[in-house]
């Protein structure tokens, strides 16, 4: 059963990969509102990835990396959270926020 879990993140993983990759060619016409979904499905997936994981007992190996997950998360929402303050009051959400969203996604992917 767990390497059924275990396979399904990373078919999951893999699939993300791909997704973002081909929709980062038409990413920059996207709507700030289109952007926000796209990111908060990624982060929620990402959480509830996290979550399963850490309903199992684990090794140490495993906990730090969890650790390091939940650390990346909490950043990613902080910004999640900012740039859909943006989004929220018709602004457009600085560059810099968005660069620093998908660092976030890279290194949650990554």
């Amino acid at each position: 059963m767990r390497k059924v879990a275990v396979l399904g993140m990373v078919l999951m993983l893999c699939v993300m990969a791909a997704g973002c990759a081909t929709v980062t060619k038409d990413f920059k016409s996207w709507t700030p509102e289109q952007k926000a979904t796209f990111f908060l499905g990624i982060y929620n997936q990402e959480y509830d990835s996290y979550l399963a994981q850490t309903e199992t007992s684990v090794t140490a190996t495993k906990a730090a990396i969890l650790r390091a997950k939940k650390q990346v998360l909490e950043e990613m929402e902080t910004a999640l959270k900012i740039y859909t303050g943006y989004v929220d009051t018709g602004a457009i959400p600085p560059a810099e926020i968005e660069k620093q969203i998908w660092r976030l996604i890279a290194k949650i992917e990554g």
